[in-house]
């Protein structure tokens, strides 16, 4: 992949790294911004490039995405091309510089969606050799041993002013419009608002659980009456006990988070549309 960019880019980019640890980004960021660089494409996948963005919160220089993961949601939604050759011509030729929110918790970030739950577990069932040998549809056979080893979690939810507390299969916030593919997470949710979308599953057993996956996937989870869902600035979730939520797919141990969106923080190519 490293070679196909350099063929791709040839003397265009001012220079070309390798990043084999998270060290590398840092010095990377740095140098770009050192050497006045105002454009800085980064190829990896949600968890990736939500760390890159923490680097990039305040500065002037826009993040080209080159989507590398399994999901991609964030390059998805702002009309990236999977394909790398391709993604590489769109932010040659097509691709406009636009605001993006991003979200902070607690000493973390992230770009995408931070859960807690359901897809914790399919996050622990998805192996890398899986990943890599079936691509998206790791995540099937991921979902039903997840759902096997279902379980509930105690939470306490505060969003700006609005309160929810109660047993969940599941709880999410998101940063972005979409998540698990084209499905919006809320009716009103955007990555650009300034605004976080928030939903609760209050769900005691695996077979409601199907109930909600079903209005999930034609995007009517929030319409459902066993879903608590809003819209608000700032969120805190608070646990009985440490648990494993889930930022951009890389886990993160808290028995309380605190979760702010800071709107516009960062500036990323995207389809014009």
């Amino acid at each position: 992949m490293l070679e196909l960019v350099r063929a791709r880019l040839g003397g265009e980019a001012a220079f070309i790294v390798p990043l084999e640890a998270w060290d590398d980004m840092e010095k990377a960021i740095l140098r770009a911004e050192a050497e006045g660089i105002k454009e800085l494409w980064v190829g990896g996948g949600d968890g990736t490039i939500g760390r890159v963005a923490k680097f990039l919160m305040g500065k002037s220089t826009v993040l080209g995405i080159l989507p590398l993961g399994t999901g991609n949601a964030l390059a998805r939604e702002l009309g990236i091309p999977i394909k790398t050759d391709s993604a590489i011509s769109f932010l040659q030729n097509d691709a406009v510089a636009m605001p993006l929110d991003l979200a902070t918790c607690n000493d973390r970030a992230f770009i995408t969606i931070a859960t807690l739950g359901i897809t914790t577990h399919i996050a622990e069932e998805l192996k890398s050799e899986a990943k890599r040998r079936y691509g998206r549809l790791a995540y099937l056979g991921a979902f039903w041993r997840a759902i096997k080893a279902f379980r509930t979690y105690h939470v306490v939810i505060e969003a700006d002013g609005k309160h929810f507390a109660g047993r969940v299969a599941q709880v999410v916030v998101s940063n972005s419009r979409l998540h698990s593919g084209p499905f919006a997470v809320t009716d009103n949710a955007s990555a650009s608002d300034g605004l976080l979308s928030i939903y609760a599953v209050a769900q005691e057993d695996r077979r409601g659980f199907f109930k909600f996956l079903w209005a999930f996937l034609r995007g009517r989870q929030t319409q459902l009456e066993n879903v608590w869902s809003t819209e608000a600035q700032r969120v805190t979730i608070t646990c009985r006990r440490r648990q494993k939520f889930i930022l951009d797919g890389d886990p993160y141990k808290a028995q309380r988070v605190e979760i702010q969106s800071v709107r516009h923080a960062i500036q990323v190519f995207a389809r014009p549309e």
